[in-house]
């Protein structure tokens, strides 16, 4: 009775308060729209995956056994999408849910595009990548606002949460390419990451492997400003290691191209036997060459963020 003369007696606020609201919410209609693409090419062991909904893009790379990118492939990945921590709840559920062989080790990157009310989130976990690019109102050039690092043992902060994790873990030296220009390789310096049950990877941190390497997803939050247009490419490593961020014409690529050719940047690339490789300096004849059985897969995905 107390609620209610007090609702009686200030009718007229309740009523106005209301009629406010309602004016908010019919006020705040979406500034941008979202247009979705991705695309693969398994050049190599067929472990690409990537897939998407109506506001995300989740893209997977998977290494050693086929368990766990088989396993991906087979989920409504929707289910994972609605929770907070959208990577470290498929992670969980893969561990508890997987059965790998114990003489086999399987896993998989992951990297997760997502748009939220007025926020591009991005998280990921391995050494895919995502770039995102914007376009303020009234400019005609795209430039190139973030792009996630990989995670590899000489990230910072890597190598003391692996052996924290277990003083056991170590790295070793290795080699990988690295494309200098649109014709030309050259090996770089990079570790491989060994841990106590033999598992031997390149990233510090992946799906799967029995959750050897622990998942702490990386994540970032890109507010969207109303009139600027936005485009955030995606991919495994096989698409972003002979891409070039730095170069005009694959920026020209990235940045208007439809995903087709963004695909065909990198598999054409992959595709290629005339590499130049300079292995006794610049100043000596190049070594002449392809990549052989040694071609990566190639998965990427676009999300285009549109003014309305």
């Amino acid at each position: 009775m107390v609620f209610y003369n007090h609702y009686y007696n200030n009718k007229n606020i309740y009523d106005n308060m209301a009629a406010l609201i309602d004016t908010v919410f019919e006020n705040k209609k979406p500034t941008h729209e979202i247009r979705i693409s991705h695309m693969e090419k398994q050049l190599h062991k067929g472990q690409d995956y990537i897939t998407s909904g109506d506001n995300y893009i989740w893209g997977f790379d998977g290494h050693s056994g086929n368990p766990i990118i088989d396993e991906i492939r087979g989920l409504n990945l929707n289910s994972f999408i609605g929770t907070n921590e959208p990577i470290v709840s498929l992670s969980d559920y893969l561990n508890n849910n997987v059965k790998i062989p114990s003489y086999m080790s399987s896993g998989s990157t992951s990297f997760l595009v997502e748009k939220k009310d007025d926020e591009i989130v991005l998280e990921w976990v391995g050494d895919s990548q995502m770039a995102v690019f914007e376009k303020k109102e009234n400019e005609t050039d795209y430039k190139m606002i973030f792009i996630s690092e990989p995670d590899k043992w000489d990230k910072p902060g890597e190598e003391q949460r692996l052996t924290t994790m277990n003083p056991q873990i170590y790295a070793s030296p290795s080699k990988d390419i690295s494309i200098v220009s649109p014709d030309t390789i050259e090996m770089i310096d990079t570790y491989y990451i060994n841990f106590p049950s033999g598992l031997q990877l390149a990233t510090s941190q992946a799906l799967g492997h029995h959750g050897q390497t622990g998942c702490v997803p990386n994540k970032k939050i890109i507010p969207i400003v109303e009139g600027t247009t936005y485009r955030v490419v995606s991919g495994s490593d096989g698409f972003w290691q002979l891409v070039l961020t730095d170069n005009i014409d694959d920026l020209n690529v990235l940045t208007t191209k439809p995903c087709e050719e963004l695909l065909a940047l990198s598999v054409n690339r992959w595709n290629s036997n005339q590499w130049k490789y300079f292995k006794n300096g610049p100043h000596n004849k190049p070594i002449i060459s392809g990549f052989g059985n040694c071609k990566d897969d190639v998965c990427v995905g676009v999300m285009d963020i549109v003014p309305v």
